[in-house]
């Protein structure tokens, strides 16, 4: 379906127009149109229909009526849905013109700022293209007038974007001279619009009539508002009194010949940066388009400088003493300045003629590429900008110049899309636009969509979002498609390359442009950054100094020296990092933000110099100074041989202190960093690259590095080369397996927290280590790191990929039986038995697990404390309640320590949930709690709460159970588990059903859904939860679209419990039982009763036993009936107070049968054993 509300309401279904007629239902339409997909309420839609009174004696009911004659009238069902208290248009936004309107001109005037004029035309263009007419004249009312008067107000503003996108063509100026002067008598105080024609009369070489069309505008404002102009206006007209005293030129920048993609934001912060700063370095990888962003921003600053902007291209210089002559050469050659000074009998050295030619100029010098001749750069600009006050410097290279009011602007890598994104969100990512805008080019009519959409993503998230790789992958899409392409990156350096034949050599290949930079390293500096490669995640100095042999502070010295330049990064704040203990010495993480770097060099200290939030000030000085405020967001860092007294430090401020003397540690304010050390073999400060946040303040951790994975598969292959990757490899395993062996105790303990964020940020090294022990055959060492990892990965939040790596260590096991520790093999089989099972994998092979179970009992005594808990957790699984019940009792009776006592009472009541006796169950779990409590583990005790809550909501004991669910929930989140803190936060929403009545759990129910970061699994368990609320309601078309949304979810969602499945086909078979439909509802049952029964779960047996007996009353079997609700409560193990069919159906019964026979047959029903119960509650007739 496509709506137009731009003019009069235009209706289209695939392709064919659809006449709407009828005002209210025209103006139904139009009303939900301009929100779709969200849903309306019935108040709006009242007042939207029905502007002028009077409002119909039944509101909802009158809406409904226009709503089913709108259905009809659009004759296809599906676009029109019903929920939360109104109703939805069920359609793409982008099927609507005003949206599609106003998403277009957002994207031109991003376009034209970022000076894409080609672009920015083209999309302005399409947006006003839309317009046909006055918006909205099928709708009236308040909420109607603000929205034409918004949209007015857009589409004057993008007729100004496109007047000013082409108001320089000669070809179009004419056509937009005349346009201003139409819409000038429209919107005569519009300012924007008087200055838009006097640059165009101007450009025309019409001077007198651009002078007069000021004097018009500023008489106008004069006489109506009593106001001087504003500065765009006076700044117009000041251009046209320059022009003849100061011809404009422009330098030498040339027109970009592909559109501008991915850095819109950037072209604004950066272009700031420069008109605030005299000299702005940007500082990034090679690849990561410092040159085409510097280029883009300068030509928009051209424009007001009288000089122009003039762009010197150093990377062909080979020699550093050559920098001077190359920059003058570019300057004369444009004609910016004369071969010769003049003012010499003889030829001036190249410094002085540059100096003495720019002193007088306002002009803009971008140095491209100084990262080679980077001591020449530095030393000339630094001459440059002392002596030419007008003088403004934007360089771009791959580490900073390192001199006196440097401030630097990190470029890195593109942002990416997540991984398997939908499409709306791939196209959101700017790398992904990149790779579709540069596969069109060369292939016309490629585009990205929802089928090739993951593929993409992958391309992107593989290339490190870097501009380049992402040019030369696209120019690949001629002869690959996405998914192909994808799958060859591991080979990237051999595919990509071919790229502009007219770009310099180093940007023609992938592996040219890693090169280059790699060629300027020293070999200390190259060394170290192979042996970096074999960290597939980010690292601290400690764990490079271990894999490089060498001592931390050499190391930690190149590490610095290699962010410099921009062959590492700073990396984004991780999980949890900010939360560990390291020792005084460790450096601190720095804020990554995009931003400045206001870098100071002085002898004798100086003043305070403002600096933007988000930026880094670095000042030199051999003495100290007195206190500077930093404003929120920046780093402040001093070096001083002697102490000094503490400084303020705003919130959100990074303060880091140089003193060989040592220091008091200096108070910073909450949100803030306090740093040690910073500094690079070459005494500069160490700066940030790439984006990322900085986390809350806690006992922080040390600075973590990152390198691109571009960067490192050239390493990789470096250290191959020189036949190294084996020793280092085998480093970075034995460092991650001494790690995880010193933390994983702890992880049972009080300091569970804090060792979380020990080992958190490092477990992509630590499955590389896996990966790695697996693969070389060293089997013991490779039991040893599972045996290390697997609690830390139990309750790591990823039980599928846990029991991957769990399992892969198996599999390495059985190659080499000889070589695994039998205490350790049980450990990992265990292991991996329990993350398969919270994983979903409910298919548990008889032999595997007795063969756990010898296992268990063949391990020597006092070993890991999960041996213990082996065969009652076995039991668990096979619901062998009574071994099970009997195995924790003797282990109980024993010598166990206090963590190992807490889950034998944990399994202990589980097992009583299984066998229906949900008092053992609560007693036993409630026992669990105490134990976890006393020692402080936090996992154990938000596990065991969450299912204390199950039992007290069964038990009616509402108020206990949400606060139970309130605290595990709480205890998720500080342990950062999300899936399960997701199911939790449903649940408790169900039960304040109970506390506080329908209303407050529909409306946490409604909030959870609409929050878009849930999963699927979890989003159809609150759909399932809010149709039991309809249902209560009476309301069951509600339910049941609630009822089937929550089923497709769960349809999509992978390994999902069977237990959880039937609970949604019992609800579904509940609304066929109301309706009466008895065959489907017996089928539904039929099939929820299998899936109960082939996860032994008793509980949810008895729930779909209950409505079983409803089946029963429903064909007149009310005898019978009363028996299976008794049976019911038997397996269930309690008459479940939180099931409201339960109660219906009890008192229901009782006055249908008559207290005396419904007692009796309750009493059968409680009498049966579980066999006889499990067959009477069997829904096949």
């Amino acid at each position: 379906m496509q709506v137009g509300v731009l003019g009069p309401l235009a209706v289209e279904i695939d392709g064919r127009p659809v006449e709407v007629g009828g005002a209210r239902l025209r103006t139904l339409l139009a009303r939900l149109a301009v929100e779709p997909g969200r849903f309306v309420s019935v108040d709006q839609l009242v007042a939207a229909l029905w502007p002028d009174g009077p409002v119909p004696a039944d509101p909802a009911n009158a809406v409904q009526s226009v709503v089913s004659r709108l259905r009809k009238a659009l004759g296809v069902a599906g676009f029109l849905e019903s929920g939360f208290g109104g109703y939805s248009l069920k359609v793409d936004p982008a099927a609507v013109d005003a949206i599609r309107f106003e998403r277009l001109a957002a994207d031109g005037r991003r376009a034209l700022r970022a000076d894409d004029r080609g672009s920015a035309t083209r999309l302005l263009r399409a947006a006003l293209d839309l317009w046909r007419g006055p918006a909205l004249p099928d709708l009236g009312g308040d909420e109607a007038d603000a929205l034409v008067a918004r949209w007015a107000e857009l589409r004057l503003a993008a007729a100004e974007d496109l007047i000013e996108a082409t108001v320089d063509d000669p070809d179009t100026r004419a056509g937009a001279i005349a346009e201003l002067q139409e819409l000038i008598a429209a919107h005569p105080l519009r300012e924007r619009l008087a200055a838009l024609l006097i640059r165009a009369l101007h450009a025309d070489g019409r001077r007198a009539e651009a002078l007069a069309a000021f004097e018009s505008a500023r008489a106008r404002l004069a006489d109506q508002l009593g106001v001087d102009p504003s500065p765009e206006l006076r700044d117009a007209h000041v251009a046209v009194l320059r022009a003849e005293a100061h011809p404009a030129r422009g330098g030498n920048l040339r027109a970009a010949l592909t559109s501008f993609v991915g850095r819109e934001d950037d072209v604004e912060r950066l272009a700031a940066q420069v008109a605030d700063r005299r000299l702005v370095t940007l500082v990034g990888p090679g690849g990561a388009g410092k040159t085409r962003l510097a280029a883009t921003v300068a030509a928009g600053l051209a424009r007001p400088l009288p000089d122009g902007a003039w762009l010197v291209e150093l990377a062909p210089v080979t020699e550093a003493e050559e920098v001077p002559a190359v920059i003058l050469r570019a300057l004369s050659t444009g004609g910016l300045i004369p071969s010769d000074s003049g003012r010499r009998p003889r030829r001036a050295e190249p410094t002085e003629q540059l100096a003495e030619s720019l002193a007088p100029l306002e002009v803009l010098l971008v140095l491209d590429n100084c990262e080679h001749v980077i001591g020449a750069a530095a030393g000339l600009s630094e001459e440059l900008l002392g002596r030419c006050p007008k003088l403004r410097i934007l360089a771009t290279s791959r580490e900073p110049l390192g001199i006196l009011g440097e401030t630097l602007f990190p470029v890195g890598p593109l942002p990416l899309p997540p991984p398997l994104p939908a499409l709306d969100t791939a196209l959101r990512a700017p790398s992904v636009r990149l790779l579709r805008d540069r596969a069109a080019a060369v292939r016309p009519g490629w585009t990205v969509t929802a089928a090739n959409a993951a593929a993409v993503a992958e391309i992107c998230r593989r290339l490190d979002g870097l501009p380049l790789a992402i040019e030369l992958a696209a120019a690949r899409l001629r002869s690959f498609t996405p998914e192909q392409l994808a799958a060859r990156l591991g080979d990237r350096f051999r595919l990509l390359t071919g790229g502009n034949r007219t770009a310099l050599p180093r940007h023609q290949t992938l592996h040219a442009v890693v090169a280059w930079s790699w060629d300027l390293l020293s070999d200390d500096e190259r060394a170290l950054a192979e042996s970096l490669a074999v960290f597939p995640g980010t690292f601290d100095a400690a764990a490079a100094a271990a894999i490089a042999h060498a001592p931390e502070a050499a190391v930690e010295e190149l590490l610095h020296t290699l962010v410099d330049r921009s062959l590492l990064q700073i990396a984004p704040g991780t999980p949890g990092a900010d939360e560990t203990h390291h020792p005084p010495t460790g450096r601190s993480p720095q804020p990554v933000e995009p931003g400045a770097v206001e870098v100071h060099h002085s002898p004798g200290g100086r003043s305070r110099q403002p600096v933007e939030p988000g930026a880094v000030e670095v000042h030199h000085s051999p003495g100290g100074r007195s206190p500077q405020p930093v404003e929120p967001g920046a780093v402040e860092v001093h070096h001083s041989p002697g102490g000094r007294s503490p400084q303020p430090v705003e919130p959100g401020a990074v303060e880091a202190h140089h003193s060989p003397g040592g220091r008091s540690r200096q108070p910073v304010a909450p949100g803030a960093v306090d740093a040690g050390a910073l500094r690079t073999s070459a005494g500069r400060p160490l700066l940030p690259v790439g984006p990322g946040p900085v986390g809350p303040v806690g006992p922080v951790g040390p600075v973590r590095f990152r390198m691109l994975e571009t960067i490192r598969e050239f390493a990789l292959a470096e250290l191959g080369r020189r036949g190294a990757a084996g020793d280092a490899r085998s480093a970075h395993a034995a460092y991650f397996l001494a790690l995880m062996e010193e933390a994983e105790p702890h992880l049972r303990t009080e300091t569970q927290l804090e060792w979380l964020a020990r080992v958190r940020p490092d477990q992509d090294n630590v499955h590389a280590a896996v990966g790695y022990l697996c693969d070389s055959g060293d089997v013991e060492r490779a039991f040893r790191l599972g045996a290390a990892s697997g609690w830390f990965w139990t309750f790591a939040d990823n039980h599928a990929e846990s029991a991957l790596w769990l399992g892969r260590i198996l599999a390495a096991g059985e190659r080499h039986p000889a070589a695994v520790p039998p205490d350790l093999r049980v450990v990992v089989s265990s292991m991996h038995l329990v993350n398969s099972g919270f994983a979903g994998d409910f298919q548990f092979d008889p032999a595997r697990l007795d063969d756990l179970i010898a296992q268990a009992a063949a391990a020597p005594p006092g070993g890991h404390p999960f041996v213990e808990l082996v065969e009652p957790v076995v039991s668990l699984f096979r619901d062998d309640t009574e071994r099970g019940t009997e195995l924790v009792r003797a282990r109980l009776a024993g010598r166990v320590d206090p963590w190992t006592r807490g889950m034998l009472h944990s399994v202990l009541g589980h097992l009583r949930e299984n066998d229906g006796d949900i008092d053992g169950m609560h007693r036993e779990l409630t026992a669990a709690v105490e134990a976890f409590r006393a020692i402080g583990e936090r996992w154990g005790l938000a596990m065991t709460l969450a299912s204390l809550a199950d039992a007290q909501g069964r038990h009616g004991d509402f108020p206990a159970a949400v606060a139970s669910f309130e605290e595990s929930i709480a205890l998720h989140h500080d342990l950062g588990i999300r899936s399960s803190e997701a199911y939790l936060l449903v649940s408790r929403a169900a039960l304040r059903r109970h506390t506080e009545g329908p209303q407050a759990a529909r409306a946490m129910l409604r909030a959870f859904v609409e929050d878009v970061t849930q999963n699927g699994r979890d989003v159809s368990h609150a759909m399932l939860e809010l149709g039991h609320l309809a249902r209560a309601d009476g309301d069951l078309p509600e339910a049941e679209r609630l009822y089937q949304e929550s089923w497709r979810l769960l349809q999509e969602a992978p390994l999902v419990a069977p237990q959880y499945r039937a609970i949604v086909v019992t609800a579904r078979a509940e609304i066929d039982l109301a309706r009466n439909d008895l065959a489907q509802a017996r089928t539904r049952l039929q099939e929820a009763m299998a899936l109960a029964l082939s996860a032994r779960d008793m509980p949810v047996v008895g729930k779909v036993a209950v409505a079983v007996s409803g089946l029963a009353a429903a064909t007149g079997d009310l005898t019978r009936a009363a028996e299976i609700l008794a049976a019911a409560q038997l397996l269930a193990g309690t008459r479940d107070a939180s099931n409201t069919d339960w109660t219906t159906r009890r008192e229901a019964l009782r006055t249908a049968l008559g207290p005396n026979p419904f007692k009796a047959a309750t009493a059968r029903g409680l009498a049966l054993s579980r066999e006889e119960a499990l067959a009477l509650v069997n829904p096949n007739p």
